[in-house]
């Protein structure tokens, strides 16, 4: 089975939140909550594998984290798969993404920098 390496670089804002210890932690338990969601998410997909995330707080408020996942297959339907495990991942931790239809004021913002396609 041919596989495709999936790298994303994303923008984390936690917008209407202070610029506080108390603010970072809650940003970093949600990158927990997202990764282990991935980590569920592997477990029930037999096409997804080895999910990562590493992410950097030191540019609160705006964080750059970067995903990656091994999907079976290539090519678009590859990138649909892996963009909705972590669609759902994101969602499921709380956060929202660029198409959420209704934003509250305050929350954690994702905005996709860029996405790398790679066989593996």
């Amino acid at each position: 089975m041919m596989q495709t390496s999936i790298t994303w670089r994303l923008t984390v804002s936690a917008e209407g939140a202070p610029d506080t210890d108390d603010t970072r932690a809650q940003l970093d338990d949600h990158f927990d909550q997202v990764m282990e969601g991935l980590v569920k998410l592997e477990a029930c997909n037999d096409n997804v594998h080895d999910p990562s995330l590493a992410v950097n707080l030191e540019k609160f408020p705006k964080v750059q984290i970067e995903v990656e996942l091994l999907v079976d297959g290539i090519g678009p339907a590859a990138l649909e798969t892996g963009e909705t495990i972590l669609r759902t991942a994101i969602h499921g931790a709380g956060g929202f993404t660029r198409d959420w239809d209704e934003r509250p004021q305050k929350g954690t913002y994702y905005e996709e920098l860029s996405v790398e396609l790679e066989r593996a």
